[in-house]
């Protein structure tokens, strides 16, 4: 199964779109959303989420609501990545991919990527499957430290499992909703998985299946014709904040934060 997540205001009709056209993807999808009815219902499976999370004690949960409030709106939203076995119906399915809801498939899945992606999935020792940061988000900006922007690993696209991944997706959602708080979730998803021992494997040659429209190098290498096809298996379209995009990701999160 894929799953993507669609909250404060955001849609996933364009991935789920192009999931089932280019991607020809005919398996389940899920949507993590608070919004179901902006979902269409006849592409995938709305799974409709209103909690948060539970603290031990009112401190930490004071902590994340200021977080939330003061920091970075979207913790609530990241949150949801690491409770995905706990919010799909039933216990059947064991392995999902997770892709951000602003990657739009470009070709067929089953053709290219999923047979590259097969054997890590049956391997017990892949805990989890992943692609490293992209380069660009390892600089520095000016006035900020670089902790707050990224970590080893990229959290827009990967593959769990439900048991092999349990620790890690554990430590990691545990690690967002408590401070320090951080700009971006990598860090601690880089955090998370040292902290358990996981071990990581690499998701299928980006050169060949994923494009992201804030790398330069990415459009000179997917556009130049010269060594490959000119389209990547994924178009990774967030970074790329105009028209329609940028007025889905500039909505705001709204919450019931009573206790």
């Amino acid at each position: 199964a894929i799953v993507t997540i669609a909250m404060c205001g955001f849609t996933a009709k364009h991935a789920v779109r192009a999931l089932r056209q280019q991607g020809r993807w005919t398996k389940p999808i899920f949507v993590i959303t608070d919004t179901p009815d902006k979902e269409d219902a006849t592409q995938c499976t709305p799974v409709k989420v209103t909690q948060h999370p539970t603290f031990e004690t009112d401190a930490e949960y004071r902590d994340y609501v200021q977080g939330i409030q003061q920091f970075n709106p979207e913790i609530w939203t990241k949150w949801h990545k690491t409770q995905i076995f706990e919010l799909l119906p039933g216990t059947s399915i064991q392995t999902i991919l997770f892709i951000d809801a602003d990657m739009l498939a470009q070709h067929a899945l089953m053709e290219t990527w999923y047979d590259a992606v097969v054997p890590m999935m049956q391997d017990p020792d892949c805990h989890l499957i992943l692609y490293p940061e992209r380069w660009y988000t390892k600089i520095p900006l000016l006035g900020t430290k670089s902790r707050h922007l990224t970590g080893r690993y990229n959290s827009g696209m990967w593959i769990a499992k439900r048991n092999a991944s349990a620790s890690v997706l554990r430590e990691w959602g545990s690690r967002m909703v408590h401070p320090p708080w951080m700009g971006r979730d990598q860090s601690k998803l880089t955090e998370a998985i040292d902290a358990v021992g996981a071990t990581i494997c690499e998701l299928p040659n980006h050169w060949d299946h994923v494009e992201n429209q804030a790398d330069v190098l990415d459009k000179i290498w997917f556009h130049s014709g010269v060594l490959h096809r000119a389209n990547s298996t994924f178009l990774h379209m967030s970074s790329h904040k105009t028209g329609d995009w940028k007025q889905m990701l500039s909505q705001k999160c709204q919450y019931d934060l009573s206790n």
